[in-house]
């Protein structure tokens, strides 16, 4: 899943969630000692933090494949917000909105 991600700081995040994601899955189902309820309370708030985390990442980047590969201008999926900004000042580019 890494290798959806292009950049450093993305494939560090989505990494950094994922090994989150774990630790606390593997809490939550720990056989000896059971987790206590404080234990699962923190890791259902630590997963849904990281699932939105993940939501986040994950859309961003499925946007910008749809809109390198759906887009005449193929170079609008890796542009920046900026870089679209200097465009339109809603930073929205024919049918595609930059994230």
């Amino acid at each position: 899943m890494v290798a959806l991600f292009e950049t450093r700081e993305d494939q560090t995040a989505i990494t950094d969630v994922q090994a989150k994601w774990d630790n606390a899955r593997a809490l939550i189902f720990r056989q000896k000692p059971p987790p206590s309820l404080p234990e699962v309370v923190e890791a259902l708030k630590l997963m849904r933090e990281l699932n939105f985390s993940f939501m986040q990442l994950g859309t961003r980047r499925y946007h910008e494949m749809v809109c390198a590969r759906w887009n005449e201008d193929s170079d609008v999926g890796t542009r920046t917000v900026t870089e679209a900004s200097a465009k339109s000042e809603t930073a929205v580019h024919d049918d595609c909105v930059l994230a």
